[in-house]
Parts: structure tokens; C-alpha cells; sequence
């Protein structure tokens, strides 16, 4: 019952690449959709052209090229593989009413001997169960879950480029990297796929090998992540850091943190973690955009005169409170050590947002109470 696990393109767009040269020009390029299509009809440099698109890192280009798959013979392990990608459509061969009994199963490559023939013996044992429940008029539909899991499926499944070149380096560098059967498949696609769209050839080969994408997981997993330390005075953080972007460059993988603290001690010492678990990773850091802690003061003469001021021009107690964020302030200080400093400013909402607004009569109130504290200063 060995079968050989197979994946062909069945059927491609027809002007894929096109499509998707008409679409990286658009929106750099005078013209209507129509005419730029046109202008994509056998041009040269619609290859050269989605290449630079994909290696600026804008792949939705190649999201116009779709891609259908006929699998024969694959274990129940690559379907569901293919069936996590959710932006993909598969029909699969029911189990619930078709039989079975006949398709085969997947026999791992490496079984040799002994364990070559358990194997077989315990699977050929699972789909005779199977066939005396069909012969005892069991349902398909329940007989199935005697199956094992190696057993053969055969199913469609249409996906764009983008879903595709994302499949195979997955399974050439990812989850599916430990599976014989997926590498096989993918090397298949990918051969495929280059026949049909050399303009993907780079982005296929752009997958790191298993070993170093194990390696980078395995140093992003030893990273400090989140808040690291609270604040004694406030009830704030008063150091984190976070992980933001990612994008592999042409000399590797490059990710910037973004690490703040109120106290300048706590906030080098988290950027000398990240130096060393990068430099036994093999990686190097730079630091840039540095925002200086501003720790706060317990005795501050010119916050006392502020919440003075403000008690005069308001009626009320002023109320002291700390954030988690970079501010001027660090920067003076950091120039001027003793500095008295003090952030003061109007009410402001949704901040870095479209939706940022000012208070009006907040900002009067800061006026007159800045006024009131200059008066004082004399």
C-alpha cells in the first residue's frame, strides 16, 4: 500500500505576472488600470520590476497571481498542514463518503528493518479493522476514525502567490521543517512555481535553513519582553522594553527594541542584556534615538511653586503623576545634571492619533497658571 506523495500546479492565471507588474506601477505610475495593463502585455521588465516591489517589502503586489493544487496521495498530516492556511480555499475527498481501504498509506523514508515492518504491520492492521466495520455496514462516517493518521488524502487547494511563497518557506524553514513528506512537497512547488513566475525566485530563496531559523527563535525567546521593573514612588512602570519591527535585510535579520526607564542605570542594563544574548547569537547591536531616564525627585522647590501657582489661579490641589514615556525633560537633565525640572502642559486626547484633540480650557488654565508661576519667580 506505498504510495508517492505529489503536488502540480493544475492551474495558474493566465497573465499573472501582468496583473501583478500592472499592479506595482499603478500607484507610481501615470495612467489608468487598463493602460497599464496593456503596457505589462510581453514587457521585459515586469520581472526585474515585481522583484524590486517584493524587495522593498510590499508583497501584496503578487496577491493578484493565484495558484491551484492538486495533491495526490499525501498523508492526513500535509492536508492538514495546507488546511491551517486559512487564506486558501481546499475540497478535500470525504471521509464520511468515500472508502478508504484502498488508498494507501505514507511510510516514513527513514524505516528500515524491524521497524519498517511493525510499521506496516500495525497499519495494514488499522484499515483491515477498517474494512470489516464497511463489511459490517458501519458507516463510512464512523468506520473513519479508525484511520490512522499517515493514511492518503488527495484534495484541491487554489491560494495566491503570496499564501504560496509563504506555504514553502514555511515548510522549507518552519513548522513544517522536520517532515520529509512537506519538504518533498515544497521543493516540488517551488520548482513548479519557478516555471511559471521566475519573478518569485528570489522571495523563494529568501527563507532562512532550518538550523538558523531555529537559532534566531531560540535567541528572540531568551530576549527580555514587557515591563521589568515598577516604580517605588508611583504606581507606574517604570522600566520595559518591547520588540517592534522585523525585516530580513540582505545581511540578515534586522529588529529594533524600544527600551525606556525612568532610571538610566536600569535602562543600560537591559540594553547590555540584549547586547549579549545578540553577541552569543552572532548578532551585533546598535543604539540609537535615545530617550535618558528622568527619575523622579522626592524634594523639588520648582514643584512646589507650580502647585502653588496653580492652587492660586484654580481653587484646587494639584495632583502629581509619573508616565511610562520619553520625555524633553531626560534630555536637559542629562545636560544639566541637578536640573529642577517639571513637565507641565494642557489636557490632550488620542495623542499621535488622527483623532488628537486639544482642551481649550485646559490650555487657558496652563496660561494663567504659568503666569502666576513667572509673577512668583521674580
Amino acid at each position: 500500500m506505498l504510495t508517492q506523495s505529489q503536488a502540480k500546479i493544475v492551474s495558474w492565471s493566465a497573465a499573472g505576472e501582468e496583473v501583478c507588474a500592472s499592479a506595482a506601477r499603478i500607484s507610481t505610475t501615470q495612467g489608468d488600470a487598463l493602460a497599464l495593463f496593456e503596457k505589462a502585455q510581453g514587457n521585459p521588465r515586469n520581472q526585474d520590476l515585481i522583484g524590486k516591489v517584493l524587495r522593498s517589502g510590499h508583497r501584496s503586489v503578487i496577491e493578484h497571481a493565484v495558484f491551484s493544487i492538486a495533491l495526490q496521495n499525501v498523508s492526513v498530516y500535509v492536508e492538514q498542514y495546507f488546511i491551517e492556511r486559512r487564506l486558501a480555499s481546499f475540497t478535500v475527498k470525504s471521509r464520511r463518503y468515500v472508502d478508504f481501504s484502498g488508498l494507501g498509506y505514507y511510510i516514513p523514508p527513514e524505516l528500515e528493518g524491524e521497524a519498517l515492518a511493525g510499521y506496516k504491520s500495525y497499519m495494514d492492521g488499522l484499515f483491515a479493522a477498517y474494512q470489516r466495520l464497511l463489511d459490517a455496514d458501519v458507516p463510512k462516517e464512523d468506520a473513519r476514525f479508525l484511520l490512522p493518521y499517515a493514511f492518503c488524502s488527495n484534495f484541491y487547494c487554489t491560494l495566491n502567490a503570496r499564501e504560496l511563497v509563504s506555504l514553502i518557506q514555511s515548510i522549507r524553514a518552519g513548522q513544517g521543517g522536520a517532515a520529509p513528506e512537506l519538504q518533498a512537497i515544497a521543493e516540488q512547488l517551488a520548482e513548479q512555481l519557478n516555471e511559471r513566475f521566475p519573478a518569485l525566485g528570489a522571495e523563494l530563496e529568501a527563507a532562512l535553513p532550518a538550523e538558523e531559523t531555529s537559532r534566531l527563535l531560540h535567541i528572540l525567546l531568551a530576549f527580555p519582553q514587557g515591563v521589568q521593573a515598577m516604580s517605588v514612588d508611583f504606581p507606574v512602570v517604570q522600566t520595559s522594553l518591547n520588540l517592534g519591527t522585523m525585516a530580513m535585510e540582505e545581511d540578515g535579520l534586522h529588529f529594533s527594541f524600544s527600551v525606556r526607564s525612568s532610571v538610566a542605570s536600569q535602562k543600560e542594563m537591559v540594553i547590555q542584556r540584549i547586547r549579549g544574548i545578540l553577541e552569543l547569537g552572532g548578532g551585533t547591536l546598535a543604539v540609537r534615538g535615545s530617550y535618558p531616564g528622568w527619575q523622579y525627585a522626592k524634594e523639588s522647590v520648582l514643584r512646589e511653586d507650580i502647585l502653588a501657582a496653580y492652587k492660586e489661579v484654580s481653587g484646587k490641589d494639584g495632583v502629581i503623576e509619573a508616565i511610562h514615556a520619553g520625555l524633553e525633560c531626560g534630555l536637559f537633565i542629562e545636560k544639566m545634571p541637578g536640573l529642577d525640572a517639571v513637565s507641565v502642559g494642557p489636557e490632550m486626547h488620542d495623542v499621535h492619533s488622527v483623532q488628537e484633540k486639544l482642551s481649550v480650557p485646559s490650555t487657558a488654565m496652563v496660561y494663567r497658571m504659568m503666569r502666576e508661576l513667572l509673577k512668583r519667580s521674580r
